[in-house]
C-alpha cells in the first residue's frame, strides 16, 4: 500500500504551503500535487473510501521512503485523530506548525474577504462565529477564525490516539525566522537526510506560490503586533490594525489554552500572553 507515513496536519495560515514547497523538493519525500486532500476532515471526502483515497493521491508513490500530505485542517476537525488512527496507524508521523492565534484569525479573516467569502468586520465576524459554525462543516470551515486557535485543546485530542514522540510541534516565528534549520528540523524527525535536499542556491530564489521566499521573509518582517500580513500570489498585502483594546480581548480567550500549549510543549510562550 502507498498510505501516507507522515502528516502535516496544520495549523492553517501557519505557514504550511511554505513547507510544502519545500519538501516536495526531497528526493525521499513523495506528496501529491494537490496540497490539501481534506480526506480525513471531510465527511464526503472520507466516505469514498481509503482505496479512492491512496489511488486518487499516491498513485506511483511506492518507491519513496516518506509519503505524506498535508492538510492544516486536520488538527481543527474532532473527528480526524479517529479516522487517521483507523487508516494510518499509531505509528504515523504528524508535523504541526502552530501560530499566534490572534495573528491566525486574522489571516484567516482577510483570506476569506478576500475571497468575496467575508463581509463582516473582523469583530462582526467574532461575536457571530458560535452561529455561523453550526451550519454545517462548510461554514465551520469557512468561519471558524477563533476556535481554530486553541491549540492545545486540539492536540490533546490527538494524544488519545498517538504519542508525543510521534509528533513534531513547531512555530511559525521559528519557522520564518530560520527556515534551513526548521527544514533540518523537519527532516531528521521523518528520518530522511536533509542534506540530500536540492541546493538551488540561497532562499531568497526558492518560489513559493509565485513569491520568491526572499520576498515572503519581507513580507512576514512585517507581521508585528496588531498588525497582520498575507501574502497573494503576486504581491504582499498589508492589512488594517487592529485596535489594541480588541486585540487584548480577543488575547484573554486564549490565555488558559495558551498556558495548556506551553505545558504541552516546553516553548515559552509569554509573548504571545502580551
Amino acid at each position: 500500500m502507498s498510505l501516507p507515513n507522515f502528516l502535516c496536519i496544520g495549523a492553517q495560515k501557519a505557514g504550511t504551503t511554505l513547507l510544502f514547497d519545500i519538501l516536495k523538493r526531497h528526493p525521499d519525500v513523495y506528496l501529491p500535487e494537490t496540497k490539501e486532500p481534506h480526506f480525513f476532515d471531510r465527511d464526503d471526502e472520507y466516505l469514498k473510501g481509503t482505496d479512492w483515497y491512496e489511488d486518487h493521491y499516491f498513485r506511483g508513490a511506492n518507491s519513496f521512503s516518506r509519503i505524506g500530505e498535508i492538510t492544516p485542517s486536520y488538527l481543527f476537525f474532532e473527528a480526524t485523530p479517529e479516522r487517521l488512527y483507523k487508516v494510518l496507524g499509531p505509528d504515523l508521523k504528524l508535523i504541526i506548525l502552530l501560530r499566534h492565534p490572534v495573528d491566525r484569525a486574522l489571516s484567516h479573516y482577510f483570506m476569506q474577504y478576500e475571497r468575496g467569502i467575508e463581509r463582516l468586520s473582523f469583530m462582526e465576524a467574532m461575536s457571530m462565529e458560535a452561529v455561523r459554525t453550526k451550519h454545517g462543516q462548510t461554514e465551520k470551515a469557512r468561519f471558524s477564525y477563533i476556535s481554530r486557535g486553541f491549540f492545545a485543546d486540539q492536540i490533546k485530542r490527538y494524544l488519545k490516539f498517538f504519542s508525543i514522540g510521534n509528533m513534531k510541534i513547531l512555530f511559525f516565528e521559528d519557522f520564518v525566522g530560520d527556515i534551513p534549520g526548521t527544514i533540518r528540523n523537519i527532516l531528521q524527525f521523518l528520518d530522511v537526510n536533509p542534506d540530500r535536499l536540492p541546493d538551488d542556491g540561497p532562499p531568497g530564489k526558492i518560489n513559493v506560490g509565485g513569491l520568491s521566499i526572499g520576498r515572503y521573509l519581507k513580507a512576514m518582517a512585517l507581521n508585528r503586533p496588531y498588525v497582520a500580513v498575507d501574502i497573494s500570489w503576486r504581491k504582499a498585502r498589508r492589512y488594517p490594525v487592529l485596535k489594541a483594546r480588541y486585540r487584548r480581548l480577543i488575547m484573554e480567550s486564549y490565555r488558559e489554552d495558551i498556558e495548556s500549549l506551553q505545558s504541552l510543549t516546553g516553548k515559552d510562550l509569554s509573548g504571545w500572553l502580551i
